[in-house]
């Protein structure tokens, strides 16, 4: 399952990351707000899923519903340290681009 999250941390290119999953062999969920809305239908949806891919934030919350076994992969802003906690507080990431 890949969160796709469009208004805040947005994966720029999305698209070839979808592509590369299912070239992979992954039959790949996309994610959006609106498939979130109802709780217990996602909760199961996530829960049917060996892998959880998402932009570094909240949405990774998610993974509390993984069954066990499965992985989550977090993408992260390319060049990211971990040393920049107060520019991540102050100013999210509008995008990112994945390599």
């Amino acid at each position: 399952m890949l969160i796709s999250r469009e208004k805040t941390r947005k994966i720029l290119n999305e698209d070839e990351m979808i592509t590369m999953m299912k070239e992979l062999g992954f039959l790949v969920i996309v994610a959006r707000a609106e498939e979130a809305r109802n709780m217990n239908k996602f909760a199961n949806t996530v829960n049917s899923c060996s892998v959880l891919v998402g932009a570094h934030g909240a949405g990774l919350t998610n993974e509390l519903f993984l069954p066990p076994g499965a992985v989550m992969v977090q993408v992260e802003i390319l060049g990211w340290n971990g040393q920049q906690p107060t520019i991540m507080a102050t100013q999210p990431p509008q995008c990112m681009f994945i390599t």
